[in-house]
């Protein structure tokens, strides 16, 4: 069910019936699209006018826009008590958040990526973990591969750096300094590693090498990053 208060008019329809017609109904048919079996959708402008009485408040529960025909945008307050109604989230709404979230989370992780001056301030750094949405985005896009302790996953020096991503073991992150090397980092499951070179096109300033006895790593070349930096900006 979908509640609206508008103008409504009497009409005559095609079959010469006796009919209603008007902003009103079309609104509340748009509600109700939002809902579910069981749903009593209210528009905002109901639920402002309900709001005014103490006995209502309790049941009022604000879902937020639902993307409805056209792509028009209604605001949907869900009305439920323990007898009538139904409290679950509607599916479109819930799809639709859930969808929101997941855009959200991918243009997070994009500028995260090509965030030149994040890599420049840090030289090189292991970065906050992935997760699983994440990763998802980045498995097409680079290679697995069994690595052992001791092995260089890159050099300092080395040219069109790609980014390392660590599925199982250590990697740690150094650089020689007067004859020292100096620990930048250690990055272990779902942490990432690489820095400015990748997307500058410059020498790496830093090494990687795996610490642990063994470990899986996912190698993202560089110019799937910079084409990743490229399709965000579109």
């Amino acid at each position: 069910m979908g509640v609206h208060s508008g103008p409504v008019s009497g009409v005559i329809d095609a079959t010469g019936k006796a009919n209603v017609a008007g902003p009103g109904i079309n609104i509340a048919q748009r509600v109700m699209d939002c809902g579910d079996a069981g749903h009593i959708l209210l528009s905002k402008h109901v639920a402002e006018d309900l709001e005014e009485y103490p006995h209502w408040q309790p049941h009022l529960h604000e879902l937020g826009e639902c993307e409805v025909k056209h792509g028009v945008r209604v605001s949907v307050v869900n009305l439920y008590t323990e007898e009538l109604g139904n409290p679950a989230e509607p599916e479109k709404l819930k799809a639709a958040r859930v969808a929101a979230a997941a855009r959200r989370e991918q243009v997070a992780l994009r500028r995260m990526l090509i965030d030149e001056h994040f890599y420049r301030d840090t030289e090189s750094v292991a970065f906050p973990k992935l997760n699983d949405y994440q990763l998802s985005l980045l498995e097409p896009l680079g290679q697995r591969r069994v690595v052992n302790r001791g092995d260089v996953i890159y050099k300092a020096g080395q040219r069109d750096l790609g980014l390392t991503i660590v599925l199982r073991g250590e990697v740690e992150v150094f650089e020689e300094r007067d004859g020292t090397e100096e620990i930048l980092a250690t990055a272990r499951e779902r942490d990432f590693i690489g820095d400015a070179s990748m997307l500058l096109g410059t020498s790496a300033l830093a090494t990687g090498r795996v610490i642990s006895p063994d470990a899986e790593i996912l190698h993202v070349p560089a110019a799937e990053l910079r084409r990743l930096g490229r399709d965000s900006r579109c």
